[in-house]
């Protein structure tokens, strides 16, 4: 399945996004520019990479508002309360992002366009192609987890340039620096912190034994 995957994200195709990258990035921040201030999470890092990830997808800009509300966790209609309430809550939103790209899906076998899950669903390898329910659950992984990261990565950044003003001056001399700092970001400061890695069967490791684990 990975590199199924890997064939929809090739080179070209990220670095053609650069422009429309930029672009949301001024939008956003010239919305906020008569303001004098902006909350980096809320006012840009989360609807930057939101709706970078639904240009990525193709989806109709009259609903990235959707991908907004769904990585919010929000609902207007539903507010949980309890535990039992926000599992139902959570699985609710799950079915309504696994439907809204079942539609797409659908649609985009019919008529091809230039976007990822067009090229997911044509994507081949040796005879192989990735099912409807795995293109699918990828897309709804690409919003949720996709975008969690890059949002991290964004904001990590910018803590890291107003904590350490000596690097982010020098980034403001020598702009070339940028992706190495960028490098540096990941490291010192992951998005993610915690993956879990289970056994399929009984294995030693530093003189310890991990059975696996049924899930």
């Amino acid at each position: 399945m990975r590199h199924l995957i890997n064939q929809a994200f090739t080179r070209s195709a990220i670095t053609s996004l650069a422009d429309d990258i930029s672009q949301l990035t001024q939008t956003l921040l010239d919305k906020v520019r008569p303001q004098g201030k902006m909350d980096f999470v809320t006012d840009f890092a989360l609807p930057l990479t939101t709706n970078l990830v639904a240009l990525l997808l193709g989806v109709p800009v009259e609903d990235w508002h959707l991908f907004g509300r769904w990585t919010k966790g929000e609902d207007e209609t539903l507010v949980p309360h309890t535990r039992e309430e926000t599992i139902a809550f959570h699985n609710l939103v799950g079915q309504e992002i696994y439907d809204y790209f079942s539609l797409m899906l659908a649609e985009r076998r019919r008529e091809p366009r230039a976007d990822l899950i067009t090229a997911l669903s044509a994507a081949e390898l040796n005879g192989e192609r990735l099912s409807d329910d795995e293109i699918l659950k990828f897309c709804v992984l690409l919003l949720v987890a996709g975008q969690e990261t890059v949002q991290n990565l964004l904001t990590h950044s910018i803590y890291c340039l107003t904590q350490f003003t000596e690097s982010r001056d020098q980034l403001i001399q020598q702009p070339e620096l940028i992706p190495s700092a960028i490098e540096e970001v990941l490291r010192y400061l992951p998005p993610f912190w915690i993956s879990v890695r289970r056994t399929t069967c009984a294995t030693e490791l530093g003189g310890s034994v991990s059975l696996p684990t049924r899930l």
